[in-house]
């Protein structure tokens, strides 16, 4: 059994994002606050930031807001001040409540989702205790930071937003972007064929193991960061702890294309560090079955190793969306007998024998 890679193309959408509350004529001597919105999520990847979370009741992201070096939202250098998605005023609302001042200048920097362990330092954000490997379906499993948003009044609000119209033009809207990777797995045969057929009935891997201490930005304006690890610990398949995917009807392959996704998803942490890589091994069991002759073997087994490679071309990226495409070889063998050799015999051994 082999790997091979499909990159799946991930459509950036926009998503919904907040109404004026009340139209408010802006002349030089009223007050506008300050308000904020989401505008995209690039390489869209439940915990998972896509559209439905940015529209769910309660789910927050948080916020970092400086007038010139002063920091005017955030309850302190490293902690950022919470926006709610509130459903009954289809509007993001923040508890601080501040004002534009039309001639200073503005810097602003989110992430989501708020529960996410952050710090930020010159508008660089640096992430801790991320999972290493972790399950799309936990909570707060995906992180996403924005795009910086930056400039004076008119710089800071230009949003346009074709979902929702009527937006107030007070909004600072953000674009986000995923700073892990993503991971699937999907099965296909290695020769299309219609006179057999496979059915996957398990796939179990056996993931590195450890913790991602932490992820730095390296740079305010991108998602290109340094992951640390403690006692990263990469696997070859010799212990199959995770089951990714367990049905005793199985999922019959296709024979010209990958299946869908089988299986559960996986948030993974970017690996960016020399000869540091994802290996893991993969466990598949499945049912062949020959057609002209209706021949099933049952709970067949194959072994594979696949993983991001140790160079930077290979190494798992922020936003990269992978599926792993299993290749499970049809075709029968005879058992069948042949002769090796016959050995010789052993080395003469002398005997003495007396006689009278």
């Amino acid at each position: 059994m082999k790997k091979s890679y499909l990159i799946l193309a991930a459509v950036a959408g926009l998503l919904a994002s907040c109404t004026q509350n009340e139209e408010i004529v802006k002349t030089i001597d009223e007050p506008v606050a300050i308000s904020f919105e989401n505008g995209f999520i690039n390489n869209q990847t439940r915990a998972e930031l896509v559209n439905n979370w940015f529209t769910t009741d309660g789910n927050k992201f948080g916020v970092f807001g400086y007038k010139g070096t002063q920091q005017i939202f955030g309850t302190s250098a490293s902690a950022a001040e919470p926006v709610t998605w509130e459903a009954s005023k289809s509007d993001w609302t923040n508890p601080t409540l501040r004002f534009w001042d039309k001639a200073a200048t503005y810097s602003f920097y989110a992430y989501a989702p708020f529960a996410a362990t952050t710090s930020i330092d010159a508008g660089k954000f640096t992430f801790t205790d991320l999972s290493l490997i972790k399950d799309v379906t936990t909570d707060n499993a995906d992180v996403a930071i924005s795009n910086p948003v930056t400039g004076d009044y008119d710089a800071c609000t230009n949003c346009v937003n074709t979902n929702t119209t009527g937006h107030g033009t007070s909004h600072v809207e953000f674009t986000f972007n995923h700073i892990l990777s993503k991971l699937a797995f999907k099965a296909m045969t290695t020769t299309p064929t219609t006179d057999a057929t496979i059915t996957v009935k398990k796939i179990e891997v056996d993931f590195p193991t450890a913790t991602a201490t932490s992820w730095a930005q390296t740079a305010a304006s991108g998602v290109a960061g340094t992951t640390s690890f403690t006692d990263y610990t990469a696997k070859d398949g010799t212990n199959y702890e995770t089951v990714v995917y367990n049905n005793t009807t199985g999922t019959v392959l296709g024979t010209t294309t990958p299946t869908s996704t089988i299986g559960n998803q996986y948030i993974v942490a970017p690996v960016n560090t020399t000869n540091t890589e994802h290996v893991f091994g993969v466990k598949v069991t499945y049912d062949l079955k020959y057609v002209a002759d209706n021949v099933t073997e049952t709970n067949c087994v194959a072994y594979g190793v696949v993983g991001g490679g140790s160079t930077e071309a290979t190494q798992y990226k922020p936003g990269q969306n992978d599926s792993y495409v299993i290749l499970i070889k049809i075709g029968r063998e005879k058992i069948e007998f042949c002769v090796n050799k016959i050995t010789d015999w052993n080395t003469d051994t002398v005997r003495e024998i007396t006689v009278e």
